[in-house]
Formats: structure tokens, sequence, C-alpha cells
């Protein structure tokens, strides 16, 4: 082989790796490009059921108040009736 044919040679395997290396990296960029778009769509995901948890969450305290409330409410009306029985006694005493 002569110089030029070995000169060439060497030429086209340097092209045909730098080829090589520009599809690896427009690959790689392909790639992080999906990642970052499915990262994206967690987020909105992540962010719909902290919503939906939050939301939960304060429905449950509410829920929550509510029974303490009515059993406030309950204990409210025996002693109110209590009070009753006892005014009714004294009248009747």
């Amino acid at each position: 082989m002569t110089s030029n044919a070995n000169t060439t040679a060497t030429m086209d395997s340097i092209k045909k790796k730098m080829q090589s290396m520009k599809l690896e990296k427009e690959n790689a960029i392909d790639r992080a490009e999906q990642a970052e778009n499915r990262q994206k769509d967690f987020e909105e995901k992540l962010k719909a059921v902290c919503s939906i948890f939050l939301s939960l969450i304060y429905l449950a305290n509410f829920h929550s108040y509510i029974y303490s409330l009515k059993k406030k409410i309950m204990v409210f009306k025996k002693k109110f009736n209590r009070s009753k029985l006892n005014l009714m006694q004294l009248k009747n005493n």
C-alpha cells in the first residue's frame, strides 16, 4: 500500500469515527430530552397527588372536628337534661 492509500484509509477511518461519535451525541441528546420530559410529567403527577393528599388530610381534619363537635353537643345535652331534671325535682319539693 502506498502512503497516499494509507492516508486515505486513515482519513476514512477518522470520518467514520467522527460520524459515529456525532450519532452517539445526537442519541444522548435525544435520551436527555426524553428524560427531561419524563421528569416534567412525573413532577406534574406528583403535584396532582400531593394536592389530592392535602385535600384528604383537610377532609379528615374536618371530619375529626365535626366528630368532636358532636361529642360536645352530646355532653351538653346530657348536662342540660340533668339540670332540667334537677330543676323539676326542686320545683316538686
